[in-house]
């Protein structure tokens, strides 16, 4: 930016000798008399003020606007199931990876910061409240900004400028709550980003798999016959029966497959669970391992009622033995439409 400069104009005083004549004419009448001429009261000269040089704005040094999306994305579910389709179109017009090899980051994102409607840079889309990046398997992990590697690595768009991707959130552990996706590609072998203005992330708008969540376990429980001094550490080491039974309540029946999502500790043998009376499956043996793991699994429609249901926890006994197992539960949920 140029400054804009105002010249001083220079201005030459010039002096006049001013000759005052004052003629007063007296008449012989008795009631006129001389009054005296008063000399003219001279005004001092003002010192001007002086002209202050303007000061100039520096200037600052603007953002990059983006420049045209090389990839657009958009995303909706495709069934009630938990699966989504993710859209994709690419840009060859302007952009030269066409046939290319390309490698190919997708990551799911809760909590975005950033818009479908222009790219971004990666400062925004770790701003988010999590972001799972996708691995080649399509499972995800939580990243703060540290990836393992590509998700597609070599990846090759051909003609097509537009396709998609079908995404079974319940496999990638990115079902249990809205998120949108994003995605950036880096030309292989020579980690550039395709897109080199600085904004080279691409998002979707936001996605909920599954609009319903029950509750089944707002707490951890402790299902087994007798108190062991190993148990001294867990969270309840105190065995509340062989049999525990929690009720739960749904909004209506699941429109599509339901989720059943959660967490187990110390067990052993196959300890039943049961949905409304009917057995639903074992819990897995962790062969008395003392740390919590976590399952999930689809559940039929048919096998809930709307409004109360009931899940029951039953305990696994060895019949050489006649020894009860002890394990925990927590964290058990729903997820459905």
């Amino acid at each position: 930016m140029s400054a804009i400069w105002f010249g001083r104009a220079a201005f030459r005083g010039a002096r006049f000798t001013l000759g005052f004549v004052l003629l007063v004419a007296v008449f012989s009448s008795p009631s006129a008399a001389y009054e005296p001429t008063v000399g003219p009261t001279e005004i001092p000269t003002v010192t001007p003020t002086p002209t202050s040089t303007p000061t100039e704005i520096p200037t600052a040094t603007p953002t990059p606007s983006p420049l045209p999306e090389y990839l657009v994305l958009s995303a909706k579910k495709e069934d009630e199931d938990g699966n989504v389709r993710l859209h994709y179109t690419c840009d060859f017009q302007r952009y030269d990876y066409r046939g290319t090899p390309v490698d190919v980051y997708l990551a799911a994102v809760a909590g975005p910061r950033f818009t479908d409607d222009e790219p971004f840079n990666l400062g925004t889309l770790f701003d988010a409240d999590e972001v799972r990046i996708f691995r080649a398997d399509m499972g995800t992990y939580v990243s703060n900004g540290v990836v393992e590697g590509p998700t597609f690595r070599g990846a090759v768009f051909t003609s097509a400028e537009s396709s998609s991707l079908l995404i079974n959130t319940v496999s990638s552990e990115i079902y249990r709550q809205p998120f949108a996706f994003a995605a950036a590609f880096v030309r292989s072998g020579t980690g550039e980003f395709v897109a080199t203005d600085g904004f080279p992330v691409a998002g979707s708008g936001i996605v909920t798999p599954f609009q319903y969540r029950a509750v089944i376990l707002d707490r951890t429980i402790h299902v087994g016959d007798d108190y062991d001094s190993y148990m001294a550490d867990w969270e309840v080491p105190n065995p509340e029966g062989l049999s525990i039974d929690v009720r739960f309540s749904m909004a209506h029946v699941p429109n599509g497959l339901a989720v059943l999502h959660g967490g187990y500790w110390g067990t052993y043998y196959r300890n039943a669970v049961y949905l409304n009376g009917s057995y639903l499956g074992a819990i897995p043996g962790l062969m008395n391992g003392n740390h919590w793991a976590w399952s999930t699994v689809y559940v039929s429609p048919e096998r809930f009622r709307e409004g109360g249901n009931t899940m029951g926890f039953r305990d696994d006994i060895n019949p050489e033995t006649g020894h009860w197992d002890n394990y925990m539960a927590k964290g058990w949920e729903l997820h459905y439409n």
